[in-house]
């Protein structure tokens, strides 16, 4: 099997006149799970992006270190104010932002995933931005995920170690099969840490049917299962299901 692995982009909140590279153990983890800040061509005709926002309402403004959307310097969210999609990481990477914990709990989040091409009709679909409080430890499920032939389905999953390898067993159950205990489809694998000299950062590793998940059909729920090796390991992880003919978007997260 391909094991589709990839890590996340790493940018830092920084003070407004000099670089701040804020100790892990004092600082805020923040993950936004996607970063397609450019329009991306998908499947059948659509054009995803995302639109992630900070609300900054602390009396100072401050910059992330990085490429903005629109030029190569550091961007900056003012105080009191609102940026869109402030950074550009490509593709579909998440990024993990680094907040000192006396700024952290005035910053304000959201993000949205929208198919550019019907967005008259669909104005997109909620995606959690991960606090560090939000982060996974030991077995988790998703449930009540669609299972019908005509969805695609992807599941992300994050490591938010700066130091650990997150191994883990990724199991899928037919929620009607009550009575019997083996799964539709299992495999195992394992995400790096962040190199230690960036920070924390996470991983992401992507399964897409037709690469490594079964046949889903069947008119169905499914649960999907993480165990990880160690319980200690912080992490996250979400399903995206996406109807074949009309590219609608449902999101399954932890919780």
């Amino acid at each position: 099997m391909t094991k589709l692995i990839r890590n996340a982009c790493l940018f830092i909140i920084l003070g407004a006149a000099h670089f701040v590279f804020p100790d892990p153990l004092s600082a805020e983890l923040i993950l936004e799970p996607l970063n397609i800040s450019r329009p991306l061509p998908g499947l059948n005709g659509t054009l995803w992006q995302t639109i992630f926002t900070i609300q900054n309402e602390n009396d100072v403004g401050w910059t992330m270190a990085g490429s903005g959307c629109n030029t190569s310097s550091t961007v900056g969210v003012e105080d009191h104010s609102v940026a869109h999609n402030p950074v550009c990481a490509g593709g579909s990477a998440g990024i993990v932002y680094f907040l000192p914990d006396e700024l952290s709990k005035l910053m304000f989040f959201s993000l949205r995933v929208i198919d550019l091409n019907s967005s008259s009709q669909h104005l997109g679909s909620d995606l959690p931005v991960v606090r560090e409080a939000d982060a996974l430890r030991g077995y988790t499920i998703l449930t009540g995920v669609p299972g019908y032939a005509d969805y695609r389905h992807t599941l992300r999953v994050y490591n938010l170690s700066t130091s650990e390898i997150f191994q883990f067993t990724l199991r899928v159950f037919r929620v009607s099969d009550l009575f019997n205990s083996d799964p539709v489809f299992e495999t195992s694998a394992s995400l790096p840490p962040a190199p230690s000299e960036t920070g924390l950062a996470a991983s992401s590793s992507k399964w897409d049917e037709g690469q490594e998940l079964p046949d889903l059909g069947g008119g169905d729920e499914f649960k999907f299962e993480i165990t990880p090796s160690s319980p200690a390991v912080p992490y996250w992880f979400f399903a995206s299901v996406t109807h074949k003919a009309t590219n609608a978007l449902t999101i399954v997260t932890p919780h």
